[in-house]
């Protein structure tokens, strides 16, 4: 018989030592287990997540001033100044909104920004709640810089978030590929607040100086437009970060047990050209001569024979289709004959332009996927003004420049806002607001603007113009067509700039008088339902006169 080996241990003894070596760790971890679970109390706020850190997630957007929050001096001038109650009423509903320079009103401010509409909308028609809408809107803001805002947007018990975002991603040449490349494990674990706590207690203190949110974007650097080129690498790796983004939000807003909605954003389609146009990638410099020779045929046959400019155009589309101007004068031409062929033209110049200042449709395309995945609600705001000049797409009817609307363009999504949150039961239900008590507080609101409001306006959309190179575009503005001067006259008479306006309308008037007429007559009714009756009469007078 073998003798046993005197060294193994009886099988009750290894099962004891087991479940005490389990039990030990078990102990060891109590303590962190605890600490989580107190971190994840509602009203507890910690750390910034890792990964947008350096989007400003060191600088609170908002710091306590007695028995108010209002926005850290640190965010200016990026963010207009706000402030709310650090304590909150049962009758308060705070709504924060988030976003780029749409958001916070550009080239106004934030009085004229939707958020402003969307407060006057709800005090009238739930007027058995106190409304708080916080304007969080930051000129130049990506989706990236919003990340880290939401989150500390939840410490401050919102009913709702709203995020208007997607304009701005091409901007900032950063991202954050190391993050988002780490091993699951290690990103799983950024997710613990206990991670972020020891973190934030780790690091240095971030600066709150002024110049600690600064933001550069490329054109602002010296080599501005000339730093844009077709770089497919570098636009998948943008889209990749606006959809990383807008997940970010949306679980951030979940784990905090908060509505949220995102607002999908339009464009000025059909008075702005693309910014910077690009041939495709590997065409021979042969078929390049043929395409600028078919190109140049069209431009000199534009004004004399339309018909043949497109048939011009067209063989150069054939030989590339991804240049963007290519698009644009083809829409162009073929505007007032064919507005929806025309249509997917103008949309086909901003989705090709080199240097995107626009949401591209596969942004808008990948928001809506994100939005459903998450089932979080979108509303379409795009399509909300698009639909009020269908056929045809928006221009400066709608937008004041290339992205930024008409007053009269936030007012409409501000509507559409609230009577798509009240119709989801996202807030309480709304009474029923007639037009002339709509019109009423409209009025009562720009009357407290002051006289300057409107002209300091002007001069903002002056510098973004100058700031977004508008004078590299001036021949590709060239104005075809009664209906373009009445829209060019539209944005003129938008700012009160009243010689400009009447100038506009009469070369319309010159064209085609009878839709001159009706148009004019049309929109000194909308004058007067966005509250500016003055600016209508004004109108009136000019439509009699002439």
């Amino acid at each position: 018989m073998t003798r046993p080996d005197s060294n193994l241990e009886k099988p009750g003894k290894t099962t004891r030592r087991t479940r005490f070596r389990i039990l030990a760790i078990l102990l060891g971890l109590t303590p962190f287990c605890l600490l989580e679970i107190a971190l994840r109390i509602p009203g507890v706020h910690v750390g910034e997540h890792d990964a947008f850190a350096e989007f400003g997630g060191g600088v609170p957007v908002f710091l306590r001033s007695g028995d108010r929050f209002r926005t850290n001096p640190a965010r200016e001038p990026y963010l207009a100044p706000q402030d709310f109650p650090t304590d909150k009423s049962s009758r308060t509903k705070r709504l924060f909104v988030f976003g780029g320079s749409t958001v916070h009103g550009r080239p106004y401010q934030v009085s004229t920004a939707f958020p402003a509409w969307l407060k006057i909308e709800l005090d009238a028609r739930a007027p058995d709640h106190d409304w708080e809408i916080i304007n969080c809107g930051g000129i130049s803001y990506a989706s990236h810089r919003i990340v880290p805002m939401v989150r500390e947007a939840t410490a401050y018990q919102p009913d709702l978030i709203i995020v208007a975002t997607g304009h701005n991603e091409f901007l900032e040449d950063r991202t954050y590929d190391k993050v988002k490349s780490r091993p699951g494990a290690l990103r799983q674990l950024d997710s613990l607040r206990s991670v972020r706590l020891a973190r934030q207690l780790l690091q240095s203190k971030p600066s709150a100086a002024p110049n600690a949110m600064e933001l550069k974007t490329r054109l602002d650097e010296g080599s501005g437009y000339a730093s844009y080129h077709r770089d497919a690498a570098w636009r998948a790796k943008v889209a990749a970060n606006f959809d990383h983004a807008i997940i970010e939000i949306g679980e951030t807003c979940s784990e905090a047990g908060i509505p949220l909605v995102l607002v999908g954003l339009g464009a000025n389609l059909r008075d702005c050209p693309p910014f910077k146009s690009e041939h495709r990638e590997g065409l021979p410099s042969a078929e390049e001569r043929i395409w600028q020779n078919a190109f140049e045929e069209g431009a000199a046959l534009s004004t004399n024979n339309p018909t043949a400019a497109i048939e011009a155009y067209r063989r150069a589309l054939v030989i590339d289709s991804q240049f963007a101007l290519l698009h644009f004068r083809i829409a162009k031409l073929l505007d007032a004959s064919d507005p929806i062929v025309a249509g997917r033209h103008y949309a086909l110049a901003r989705d090709h332009d080199i240097c995107p200042l626009r949401m591209p449709s596969d942004f808008a395309s990948a928001l809506r996927q994100t939005a459903d995945s998450l089932s979080v609600p979108l509303i379409d705001a795009e399509r909300a003004l698009s639909s009020l000049c269908a056929p045809a797409p928006p221009g400066f009817d709608w937008y004041l420049d290339h992205v930024h609307p008409s007053i009269h363009g936030h007012q409409i999504i501000a509507q559409v806002i609230a009577s798509d949150l009240a119709s989801r039961e996202l807030i309480p239900k709304l009474a029923t607001l007639e037009e002339a008590d709509r019109t009423r507080l409209y009025q009562s609101h720009f009357e407290a603007l002051g006289p300057r409001y409107l002209a300091d306006g002007r001069r903002r959309l002056t510098w973004l113009e100058n700031w977004a190179r508008r004078e590299k575009l001036s021949d590709e503005l060239k104005l075809l067509g009664a209906e373009a001067f009445l829209r060019r006259g539209f944005r003129q008479l938008d700012f009160e700039d009243f010689d400009e306006a009447f100038s506009s309308f009469t070369a319309a008037r010159s064209m085609n008088r009878e839709a001159t007429l009706t148009r004019l007559s049309r929109q000194v009714s909308a004058l007067k339902l966005q509250g500016r009756p003055v600016t209508g009469e004004r109108l009136q007078e000019w439509i009699q006169q002439n």
